[in-house]
């Protein structure tokens, strides 16, 4: 069993705010993954189609954890088309995070989507059928360095957060300090350690979501100042977009 190259590649998300990309994943001897949506195949028909992910890994151990069920997940319940493509690519070493909105779909369902111990199973137990099939295909460092990387999430989300944070904000004028850097980093610690919990709560998560995401982007906003904040989420959930105009501060939604 031989590496083949991973390739994931976007376009505008159909009937989404503009800025919101449909992401796939394919790879170079012929898998396509729609993730809830349009293939590679029909993505490359798209004007803007471009590529946003690559990588090597073995596409048998992708297809296992892909599973025919998107990784898992359910459509815009524990995860979106980001997410999926971000399982597969878990075993090529990369992810979507240059997509269009890929930060404000972490902030809502986190890198991986819902339920992380139910994906490590996937890899591992994916991993077992690999080298059932083609004895010492994986070693037992390659299967931890893809558990390590999934463990660290909550840093790996943070360095994509301040990537995105950096590249919107562009002008010098705006630059992190590092001590914005290091509130920005205590910000969503704390809002990543109240986020996963509510996944399991009954009722709404979004209901539940909008509280604890209201107070750490306020605490953003206060960070940041208005006009950079305004500046990053040119995108966001529902329930911020209305603050999302410029003048209007979301201290106006905490009422």
């Amino acid at each position: 069993m031989q590496k083949t190259i991973f390739r994931s590649y976007a376009a505008s998300a159909e009937g989404n705010p503009a800025g919101c990309d449909h992401v796939a994943v394919g790879t170079d001897d012929g898998a396509d993954w729609g993730c809830f949506g349009r293939g590679i195949a029909a993505l490359k028909n798209a004007p803007d189609c471009h590529q946003v992910a690559e990588g090597q890994g073995y596409r048998r151990w992708a297809g296992i954890i892909e599973g025919g069920d998107n990784a898992g997940l359910v459509n815009e319940q524990s995860g979106r088309c980001h997410n999926v493509a971000n399982r597969i690519l878990a075993v090529a070493g990369a992810d979507v995070r240059t997509a269009g909105s890929d930060v404000v779909i972490l902030f809502v369902y986190g890198k991986y989507g819902f339920n992380i111990p139910g994906f490590l199973q996937r890899v591992k137990a994916g991993a077992d059928q690999v080298n059932t099939e083609a004895p010492e295909t994986l070693s037992a460092d390659d299967v931890q360095s893809v558990i390590e990387k999934i463990n660290n999430v909550k840093q790996d989300e943070l360095d994509i957060i301040e990537e995105y944070f950096e590249k919107a904000l562009g002008n010098t004028n705006f630059n992190l300090s590092q001590d914005e850097k290091a509130g920005i980093g205590k910000i969503y610690n704390d809002f990543f350690e109240q986020r996963v919990p509510i996944q399991s709560l009954p009722g709404s998560y979004f209901d539940n979501l909008k509280p604890v995401a209201l107070k750490s982007l306020l605490q953003l906003e206060a960070l940041l100042g208005n006009d950079r904040f305004l500046k990053v989420f040119t995108a966001a959930p529902q329930f911020v977009a209305d603050a999302l105009k410029p003048g209007i501060s979301l201290a106006g939604l905490a009422k």
